[in-house]
């Protein structure tokens, strides 16, 4: 993570002093495109960017469906017992890196003809921390989680500029999380240790936008203890959160998922074949299996052939 926040460092400095390609600091200012003789107006180019949002989702459902997505999700919860099951973990972290380029970067070229103007200092370290944070408050284990958090970071910017804004919003959390620290102290939920840091935290927020003139100078601090927050009170965001909630309101909405996710689902159990599917009369036939973990290689030029009500090892070629 720290190499990549460098790399990026590095390349806006680049770009920053290539003033033959890209004007420098000054930038470069273009129109919005023209399409079959049309200019794109506002409104135009407001539903190209949700179609390609759209198309973005879809095709990140696919993936994630695909057998990508089932090895991206094993290397989130742990890269180690992917090695062991054979995935190649660095080859798969630079598919999700390549991947997550390409979307960055058409949202970028989105984001540039919406503005007419792009510059060096457009994309800065505060923008990869407004990311991270999106991405942890909505919920990085969900797709929708990450648009809503997109949502909120996207408000944060006017709400952070209005000081009075400000205050009425801090204020009104500071008092939500009395009256829930009071019902879940009475009920028994939590404990007076496990809220007296959200507790103070909010409060002293609240307190704090009474006492400051200026709150411009102090978004990236009030961005810096959100994700704390988030991180040790909602490790799975807002989604989580609400999938929490609903859990505890509709178990069966949940369990239901849980249960197909882990036994299965009778309507689609696949069974065996009544006759063989090969040509050499095998349920399944495969030739020079190789599972190897770096330098270790544990299978190596295996033949496997399964047959009904049987499993035969062929020969392995050492």
């Amino acid at each position: 993570a720290m190499v990549t926040l460098a790399f990026g460092t590095i390349i806006q400095i680049l770009i920053n002093e290539m003033t033959f390609l890209t004007n420098g600091p000054l930038g470069i200012s273009l129109r919005k495109p023209i399409f079959f003789g049309h200019q794109i107006t506002s409104t135009d180019y407001y539903y190209i960017v949700v179609a390609a949002l759209v198309l973005t989702l879809f095709v990140v459902q696919r993936v994630l469906k695909s057998h990508l997505g089932r090895a991206f999700e094993a290397l989130r919860d742990s890269p180690i017992a992917s090695d062991c099951m054979g995935v190649n973990v660095y080859g798969y972290k630079v598919y999700a890196f390549v991947l997550s380029a390409a979307i960055a970067g058409l949202a970028g070229s989105l984001y540039t003809y919406s503005e007419e103007y792009i510059s060096p200092n457009t994309f800065n370290f505060e923008l990869t921390i407004l990311f991270l944070l999106a991405v942890i408050m909505g919920g990085r284990k969900t797709r929708v989680g990450p648009i809503l958090g997109a949502i909120i970071i996207v408000m944060l910017p006017n709400v952070l500029s209005d000081i009075e804004l400000f205050r009425t919003i801090s204020t009104g959390i500071a008092l939500f999380t009395v009256v829930y620290s009071a019902y879940a102290i009475a009920v028994g939920q939590r404990s007076i240790k496990q809220l007296a840091l959200p507790l103070l935290v909010t409060v002293v927020l609240a307190v704090s936008g009474y006492m400051m003139e200026n709150i411009t100078e102090h978004r990236l601090t009030i961005f810096g203890v959100m994700i704390l927050f988030v991180v040790y009170y909602l490790p799975n965001g807002i989604m989580g959160f609400l999938k929490s909630i609903v859990h505890k309101i509709r178990p069966q909405w949940i369990q239901r998922h849980e249960e197909i996710s882990t036994q299965g689902d009778k309507q689609h159990v696949w069974s065996v074949p009544d006759q063989a599917v090969t040509a050499n009369g095998f349920l399944l036939e495969a030739r020079n299996i190789l599972m190897q973990f770096g330098g270790l290689k544990a299978l190596n030029a295996v033949d496997l052939k399964i047959a009904k009500g049987t499993v035969q090892i062929g020969r392995a070629h050492v």
